[in-house]
């Protein structure tokens, strides 16, 4: 079974709720990132991801200047304890249909799990007999 931390991402974007979704969009850009979690008094109380852009602020008329990231995160934050294998990440994020899985340690989100982590992972335990593979 593989770990989370080596296949998550530290690098977490953040952003608060009261800035615009053209704020938040650039920050995703800068980063080179498809999501952003959003942080009210040093709390995480959302995420935003490039979908939510695709599938609700554009389609919905969304003004990018002007709405704010609260109108548009999703406050459901879905987590996994740092020492759960990446299969049960796999698991967590099929069932519940996601892309990016905040990763905790200590019940504090010290990370994130994004497909390209999952592909990386199974690309590693697909061969055979190499030092990558966990």
């Amino acid at each position: 079974m593989g770990t989370l931390v080596r296949y998550m991402s530290r690098d977490i974007p953040e952003i608060g709720p009261e800035a615009t979704l053209k704020d938040a969009c650039d920050r995703m850009k800068q980063k080179k990132v498809s999501f952003i979690l959003v942080v009210e008094r040093d709390r995480h109380v959302g995420i935003l991801t490039e979908a939510d852009v695709a599938r609700r602020a554009i389609p919905d008329g969304h003004d990018p200047n002007t709405v704010k990231v609260r109108t548009l995160m999703i406050s459901f934050l879905i987590t996994l304890d740092a020492g759960r294998s990446v299969e049960d990440a796999n698991e967590l994020m099929k069932e519940k249909r996601i892309r990016h899985l905040l990763i905790t340690e200590n019940g504090k989100v010290t990370g994130v799990l994004t497909m390209l982590g999952l592909l990386r992972y199974f690309y590693d335990v697909s061969r055979p007999n190499t030092k990558s593979n966990p």
